[in-house]
């Protein structure tokens, strides 16, 4: 090999380097809002680590009750599958998008973990489709009451594991406060295969939330990817329990809305199981309720009832007296996300050595 081919070897290297240096600032700059949302997520984590877990699941809560509040008063005839399965379908699509630019992994490199984030958007899936189909034969409102009162069993199986005596009577306070609050007393339509479906629907939501648990160190890009993509793969094929309509520009516009706020809503619900117990997640979750209550007063003018007022204090009041004992838990500690784990590094170039140390 002459001097010439060596230089001209030497040159095109030298171009590549330079390629996979600017690929890589290029990946690093795109990273920037992966790296805001890890900085918001553990600022937020770490000023308010005993009581995280609750504040997220009061915000899931809050997202929850606006937007069936809203599909209520303007979408009355739109089925909620499909009413989830649009924004959904958005939210993916954002996902990927970010995931794609700042390289992300797609799935989760161990292969147990990956099993897992693949159970919870299974179970997630289950517990959604069960509660859906519960509401086609029976009230509403028991449907939701037996749906959101699932949580004292797993809350009994897990205590095996974590002694938390001192949330037992506030626990049982939101359980009777979500009996009373959630309008079950009023219900005339009573199925006895759609409570089965709301209680199979609980406990997916509670085995849904303890593999949220496992998986509290991994990419939450990477998690919402995976639930994404299974619910837009799988939540079609259940549309035939509801039927489906022809959505309008009105319906488009409110989907596109509420699949930003998804966006929002799937990290705050993750990191929810993800730094607290489940069981505790599970009963703030009953939030949902008065919040919706007191939305329909301010939106609709509905007066709620006066079992809903007395069981919507009770649930209120016990949740904060265990915001408060958590508040009161100084041996937690923070739970930091791994941020480089479900990211993929490009190759670097090996730096050329001197044409002096090359064999001719």
């Amino acid at each position: 090999m002459d001097k010439e081919d060596l230089t001209t070897k030497l040159v095109e290297e030298n171009k590549q380097e330079t390629k996979t240096q600017v690929d890589n600032d290029t990946v690093s700059e795109k990273s920037k809002l992966v790296i805001l949302v890890f900085d918001l997520i553990e600022n937020f984590e770490y000023k308010h680590t005993r009581i995280a877990g609750c504040l997220y699941a009061i915000g899931f809560s809050f997202l929850t009750a606006f937007f069936v509040l809203m599909k209520q008063r303007h979408f009355v005839q739109l089925p909620y599958l499909e009413f989830l399965f649009i924004p959904i379908m958005i939210q993916f699509c954002i996902n990927f998008k970010l995931i794609t630019k700042s390289n992300i992994l797609p799935y989760i490199a161990q292969y147990s973990l990956n099993w897992q984030v693949k159970h919870a958007a299974l179970f997630s899936i289950a517990s959604i489709v069960l509660l859906v189909a519960s509401l086609q034969d029976q009230d509403a409102h028991l449907s939701v009451m037996i749906f959101l009162s699932v949580w004292p069993l797993y809350y009994i199986y897990e205590n095996k594991k974590i002694q938390l005596p001192q949330f037992g009577l506030p626990l049982i306070g939101i359980f009777i406060g979500t009996i009373f609050s959630s309008g079950a007393f009023y219900s005339q339509r009573i199925n006895i295969l759609s409570i089965g479906m709301a209680l199979a629907g609980g406990f997916s939501l509670c085995y849904a939330g303890h593999s949220f648990k496992i998986l509290e160190k991994e990419n939450i890009f990477t998690i919402i990817h995976v639930i994404g993509l299974l619910n837009v793969i799988f939540l079609p094929l259940f549309f035939p329990i509801e039927g489906i309509t022809q959505p309008g520009l009105g319906e488009w516009f409110f989907f596109i809305i509420t699949g930003l706020f998804l966006f929002l809503a799937f990290p705050v619900l993750i990191r929810a199981f993800a730094v607290e117990n489940t069981s505790i997640v599970l009963s703030q979750l009953v939030w949902v309720i008065p919040i919706y209550q007191v939305l329909n007063l301010v939106i609709n003018g509905t007066f709620p009832h006066f079992l809903d007022i007395i069981g919507s204090a009770v649930v209120i009041y016990s949740s904060v007296i265990i915001i408060s004992d958590q508040d009161a838990v100084k041996q937690k500690k923070p739970i930091f996300l791994q941020r480089e784990q479900s990211i993929q590094p490009l190759p670097i170039q090996v730096e050329m050595k001197d044409l002096g140390e090359q064999q001719i």
